[in-house]
Order: C-alpha cells, then sequence, then structure tokens
C-alpha cells in the first residue's frame, strides 16, 4: 500500500527504508479506525513525511504523501525548541469527511515524532482544518497521557493493567456512539450548514462492493 502511494504521487519509494505506523488497534475483532499516521524516516532515521490515511464511513480511503514544511534551522531555533511538534505539514481535502464541513480546504498537521531517542511513545498531534478562503474551521488535537507500552519488553502484568484500562476506549461501540451524539448536537443545538456526500476522487480508493452489489445485480 505505501509503495502504491508513492508511486502514485511521483516519489522514491527508496526515500524512506523505515516506517512507523500509528492506528487504532483492533479490538474483539472491532475495529474503527478513521485517521492513521504513516511517519516516514530517511536512511539516517530522520522524520522528512507523513502519510496520513483517512478511512471514511462510507468505506471509501484517501493517503496522502505530506513532506515536512519545518526547516532544520527553524526547528533548532529556541522557540521551537520549546514546542513539542518537529514535524508540519499540508494537504488538500479533497473527500467528503463530514457533513458539517465543506468537501475542499487543507488541513495542517502538526506533530512530534513518536520515535524520537529522547522521548519515545510520547504523541502531540495537531491537526487544523482550514476552509478555502483561509478561515480555520476545525482545530482537533491527540496527546499521550502516559508513556508507551512496549509490548515486547512489557511484564505480563503491565500488558494485563493496560487492556484493563483501555479496552473499550477503542471499540466501535464507544467510538460510533461519540460520533453519533456529537453529530445531534452539532446538527440540533448549533444549527450548522449540512452539506451532501458528493462521490469520490480518482485520487481516492473507493468503497469495497457489498453483497447486493456484487450478486443482487442481474447481468445484461
Amino acid at each position: 500500500m505505501l509503495t502504491k502511494t508513492w508511486c502514485f504521487q511521483g516519489a522514491d519509494p527508496n526515500e524512506w527504508p523505515y516506517a512507523y505506523l500509528l492506528a487504532v488497534p483492533c479490538v474483539n475483532g472491532q475495529v474503527d479506525n478513521p485517521l492513521g499516521f504513516w511517519y516516514l524516516y530517511n536512511a539516517d532515521k530522520k522524520l522528512t513525511a507523513i502519510i496520513p490515511e483517512l478511512n471514511t464511513s462510507y468505506g471509501e480511503r484517501r493517503m496522502w504523501l505530506v513532506r515536512q514544511e519545518l526547516s532544520p534551522t527553524s526547528t533548532s531555533s529556541k522557540e521551537n525548541k520549546k514546542s513539542p511538534y518537529s514535524f508540519r505539514g499540508r494537504f488538500t481535502k479533497d473527500i467528503h469527511v463530514s457533513p458539517f464541513m465543506p468537501p475542499s480546504g487543507w488541513y495542517t498537521v502538526d506533530t512530534s515524532d513518536p520515535c524520537a531517542p529522547l522521548k519515545p511513545g510520547q504523541l502531540d498531534i495537531l491537526v487544523t482544518l482550514t476552509s478555502p478562503e483561509g478561515k480555520p474551521l476545525m482545530v482537533t488535537r491527540v496527546t499521550s497521557s502516559q508513556p508507551g507500552l512496549d509490548v515486547p519488553r512489557a511484564s505480563m502484568l503491565e500488558k494485563i493493567s493496560f487492556l484493563a484500562r483501555w479496552w473499550y476506549v477503542a471499540t466501535c461501540t464507544v467510538m460510533t456512539y461519540r460520533i453519533l451524539s456529537e453529530a445531534a448536537r452539532i446538527y440540533f443545538m448549533k444549527s450548522a450548514r449540512y452539506w451532501t456526500r458528493r462521490e469520490p476522487e480518482k485520487t481516492a480508493l473507493g468503497k469495497s462492493a457489498r453483497t447486493v452489489e456484487r450478486y443482487g445485480y442481474p447481468y445484461h
């Protein structure tokens, strides 16, 4: 999948020999992973690009190759040393995600390096959606509350403790409830504008055919 994305966007796969995937895990056979991030590292293990992988509720998928916009000089300055973000990139929004957001605009992603040697496993991701007119429409942030769990080195007690505290967070039931409750609040209380879904462009992967679509239509 990564190689196809690189080649489709005119990049050389050999530029990034290392990749790190950040995504929602499968829990009890269920998974709801609307957005994942591939962190791409060059031969010197420097974070130089990311691939945001968007999966819509309609079963469509869109992957963008986003290169680093921060220069080495800017990341080493005093002001940016205090910032948790070591990567910034922008990419165009060209797929329907939410009925309360326009289908066009662009995203800006500021993120820390999850594989940084000083803070391994520490996450801080800031995503800003900007309208075509240049106005910020949505700002969302994901941060880690505790150090990551190194599964191969963790003891059985640490693994059980981790699952006991976090198993319910990633389940589809919880995710679906939160999405629907927030959508209802925005629709009924905020009276937000509503955008209908448009068909995805060629840059996106279409949804898989349903059973009725595969077998329910007669051939002519």
